[in-house]
């Protein structure tokens, strides 16, 4: 992802402030930070989760199975062109 250093810094100080997040010191590298959800951000990901999946749920819901399958399908392709350089 090309996200720019300042914006990147400016949304973890809001995770940070909301205390979505943690941020400590890596054992293994000191020069780096750690961040890891609190347990309000793991309710909040929880919350969001299932309000996405009720509304893809929604979205499906006019297709029958054999849509409902084509669809799933074109969705591994499209991860596999994303995220595994097509393979």
């Amino acid at each position: 992802m090309n996200i720019d250093k300042s914006y990147t810094s400016r949304l973890i100080n809001h995770l940070l402030r909301k205390k979505l997040v943690n941020k400590t010191i890596s054992q293994q590298d000191h020069r780096s930070n750690v961040l890891n959800l609190t347990a309000q951000g793991i309710k909040l990901c929880k919350e969001l989760d299932t309000k996405s999946d009720d509304q893809i749920e929604k979205l499906l819901s006019g297709l029958d199975v054999d849509q409902k399958q084509e669809f799933y399908k074109a969705v591994v392709t499209i991860n596999q062109l994303l995220f595994n350089g097509g393979k």
